[in-house]
């Protein structure tokens, strides 16, 4: 644990979290969701079989088929806690790689192998485009992290249309693509991204500020404790 001192004297503990930590808490629990819809919503329930409401009938008359939809609800909440931990493991990846390119073509390779494993147990096919696997998005993601880092230096308006264009892009080709999770990794990779560049360029008044409160100190120290670590590395 690393003790910081606030403000009134209020010592703060910050936990240890590397990257590799943050890596396996987001596998652990993506494996958690893909369990809860591969073996227990399409392999016990059946899910693809029911509408809506004739689910809502058959879970009323057998105990058994309402416990597994709650369980397979849960897990797929549980995954869902996967989400922002990779979109923020993405731009920090970005920010710290030494070669783009290599970066880039591995999450490609990576996207292109997992597609038919996705598909089987997402869709029971070997391939198929109703639904692309997430590694997808997070190429696309890569690619409008690369736009926006081209244009970081154009300020005003300028560059706040700029932002907003390759945004809108990132967003329409996900959903052309039909990405897992496409417009939620979108959106927050590109909100990560922001809030950092942001919070560098000010880092300097903000620790010279004594009016944030406590959430946003214990939230800065995270940040600056996790550069200091190595996280990147």
């Amino acid at each position: 644990m690393n003790m910081t001192t606030g403000r009134r004297g209020i010592v703060w503990k910050t936990p240890d979290i590397t990257a590799d930590g943050l890596k396996m808490f987001a596998c652990i629990t993506m494996l958690i969701q893909t369990v809860g819809i591969a073996i227990i919503e399409k392999g016990l329930i059946h899910l693809d079989q029911y509408t809506q409401e004739s689910l809502n009938q058959a879970m009323s008359q057998d105990s058994r088929l309402m416990t597994l939809a709650g369980v397979g609800s849960i897990m797929q909440l549980i995954g869902g806690m996967a989400i922002p931990v990779f979109a923020f493991l993405l731009v920090e990846g970005f920010r710290n790689t030494s070669d783009y390119k290599k970066y880039l073509i591995m999450m490609a390779v990576t996207a292109l192998v997992s597609e038919i494993p996705y598909d089987l147990a997402i869709c029971g096919k070997v391939w198929d485009f109703s639904s692309q696997n997430a590694m997808i998005t997070m190429c696309i993601c890569l690619i409008m992290l690369k736009c926006l880092d081209l244009f970081k230096e154009t300020s005003g308006f300028t560059g706040g249309m700029l932002k907003v264009l390759i945004l809108i892009a990132a967003i329409v080709w996900v959903s052309i693509f039909r990405a897992e999770y496409g417009l939620c990794i979108v959106l927050l990779v590109f909100v990560f991204y922001v809030f950092e560049t942001s919070a560098e360029n000010s880092a300097g008044l903000y620790y010279q500020s004594d009016v944030c409160d406590r959430t946003d100190c214990v939230l800065w120290n995270l940040v600056l404790h996790w550069r200091e670590k190595g996280l990147h590395q």
